[in-house]
Order: C-alpha cells, then structure tokens, then sequence
C-alpha cells in the first residue's frame, strides 16, 4: 500500500469515527437517522437525521490543532451542499435545516445550526 492510498484509508476511518461520534450526539438528541452519506449528483451528505418535525443535513469534519483551516467550508461547496438540500426538499418535503458538526478530540462535538442561513 502506498503512502498516500495509506493516508486516504487514514481520513476515511477518522471521518468514520467523527460521523458516529455526530451521530451518537444527535441520537441522544431525539434524533433517527434517516441516511448516511446521502449522494446525488450535486454532492454528498455525511448525515441526514430526523424527527417528527423535521429533517436535519449534517455536514461533519474532524478537528485538530494543526489543520483547523480544513474545517472552512469553501464557496463552491457551500453552492453544492444547497442545491442538494433543494434537491431533498424536492423529495421528501419536510422542515429542513443545515448543520455543520466539528469533532475534535479536546472538546468532542461542536454543531452550529442554521449554518447555510
């Protein structure tokens, strides 16, 4: 295995581990999950929960000391992230917001809501 597709593995498991530490969160929230890594052909969801009243896009990162300029979402995928949101709407029409969890080993999961608003 070469070091880069080792590195790539090594994000992988880390944004796995992120997403269940998000979703345990929400879990203890109220929350179902309703789909993980939601794709379609305008980007890809990390988590879509739900409750009776509304469903919840979650967008998550990890966070550490040296990389907390990664957490930034950029312009373009800020544009991506709401054309799919428009899309889901378009299918499952119910209350929808946007929220974008950090995880990080020192302060453990960190979500600002509304955060397309």
């Amino acid at each position: 295995m070469s070091i880069s597709q080792t590195r790539r593995k090594r994000h992988f498991l880390i944004g796995l581990m992120c997403e269940l530490e998000v979703y345990k969160h929400y879990l203890e929230l109220g929350y179902k999950l309703k789909k993980h890594r939601f794709k379609t052909k305008y980007s890809e969801i990390d988590l879509v929960f739900e409750n009776n009243e509304k469903h919840i896009f979650v967008e998550v990162k990890s966070l550490n000391h040296d990389d907390y300029a990664q957490t930034r979402l950029g312009f373009e995928q800020k544009k991506r992230i709401e054309r799919t949101l428009k899309y889901y709407l378009s299918i499952a029409p119910k209350d929808l917001e946007y929220h974008y969890a950090i995880v990080s080993q020192k302060d453990g999961v960190t979500v600002f809501e509304h955060f397309l608003d």
